[in-house]
């Protein structure tokens, strides 16, 4: 959300709004055929059993398919994860600066020592090219989220509740601090030089397919699936397409840039936009990895591919593990965001459109006569 306006003005208006109106329809369209799978689901047709994304695959592909499965659907949410850790513990980092004037923490290279910066760095990190293996704006994030990622979905309903009230403020203000700047439509060209970015930036936006059989699952039984996966695809269209024209139109992004550090650096620039701009990550990002971690550890223990304890380790404790040492360095952002792309694309736009073809198969020739499989009745 905070480098569509930049893309659209590399890539000009036409792509970028085609792109999104394309996977928002097929984002639909997969969420839509992922709960009609689920409901092909023997005792589930009214939502009213429990089943996950990897145990409708272990039910309609067997074990091998289910196997091949569980590793996109769960690396797919675990890229995410790493991604959103990176990003936010920079953001911290930079946000302790601002508050305490220093963030300190361990350096790995070029020498193990104890280490402090005064100011933000010219890269993602405030560490610049020193590679860390702990800062405070991990610590700070690390403690902020890990307990969060051992309750469930419906226990953290509250938090998520207040970051959607937060997102709908800084959308507000995005569209007033867009039209005090001014709108100038001869900055955003039709078709621009630069599509490079352009799906990935769109994927990564409606990458959030995984989550729907979890949410599903939790849901109240009088809330009509089909009504809210339209409505807020449709809304979340609207609202990407209009923040992408009108940001591009409003300010001249320099490479590499994105909506927050343009704002901060424009003469609209203002205190309110100041907390904004460090309160955004934390509330959209940082309160997002617990609900990764989450329906992680739902896919590992319905599934029974572990015991509790180590589900727990892989959902919530080794995303934090991994990122340690990588946390200002730019070659794992690399891995991560094709990593992603691929294994996202796959989880997220392939698989749920297979799982309603086998769905739409069983459904045809199932009968209470029926006898299922082992993979099916375990």
């Amino acid at each position: 959300m905070n480098k569509i306006s930049d893309a659209m003005k590399t890539a000009g208006w036409l792509l970028p709004t085609i792109a999104f109106v394309v996977i928002g329809l097929f984002t639909c369209l997969a969420s839509c055929f992922l709960c009609e799978a689920m409901a092909c689901v023997p005792g589930n047709e009214n939502f009213q059993g429990r089943v996950e994304f990897s145990t409708l695959a272990r039910f309609f592909f067997g074990k091998k398919g289910h196997i091949i499965a569980q590793i996109f659907i769960n690396v797919s949410l675990q890229f995410l994860n790493i991604a959103s850790i990176i990003i936010s513990a920079q953001v911290m980092d930079d946000c302790i600066i601002a508050i305490f004037k220093r963030s300190c923490g361990v350096s790995m290279y070029p020498k193990v020592a104890w280490t402090c910066v005064d100011k933000p760095g010219d890269g993602a990190s405030p560490f610049g090219g020193t590679v860390m293996f702990v800062t405070a704006g991990y610590i700070a994030t690390l403690g902020l989220t890990v307990p969060m990622g051992y309750l469930t979905l419906d226990e953290n309903i509250i938090i998520q509740v207040v970051c959607f009230g937060f997102l709908l403020l800084v959308i507000f203000n995005w569209i007033i601090t867009f039209l005090k700047a001014g709108l100038h439509a001869e900055w955003v060209p039709m078709v621009g030089p630069d599509l490079s970015n352009t799906l990935a930036n769109v994927l990564f936006n409606f990458g959030f397919i995984t989550t729907v059989p979890s949410w599903v699952n939790e849901k109240k039984p009088s809330v009509r699936v089909t009504s809210v996966l339209l409505g807020s695809v449709s809304t979340t269209c609207v609202i990407f397409i209009c923040l992408g024209l009108f940001g591009s139109m409003a300010f001249k992004f320099v490479p590499g840039s994105d909506l927050l550090s343009t704002i901060d650096d424009s003469p609209q620039s203002n205190l309110f936009n100041l907390v904004l701009t460090y309160m955004f990550p934390i509330f959209i990002l940082c309160f997002s990895i617990p609900v990764y971690s989450i329906v992680v550890r739902y896919n590992l223990l319905q599934n029974k591919v572990c015991s509790k304890n180590l589900a727990y380790v892989f959902s919530v404790i080794l995303p934090w593990l991994v990122v340690i040492p990588f946390m200002t360095g730019q070659g794992l952002m690399e891995v991560i965001n094709w990593g992603s792309l691929f294994f996202t694309s796959v989880a997220n736009f392939i698989l749920p459109f297979f799982l309603y073809l086998e769905a739409v198969k069983f459904r045809e020739n199932w009968s209470t006569n029926t006898r299922l499989t082992d993979d099916q009745l375990n």
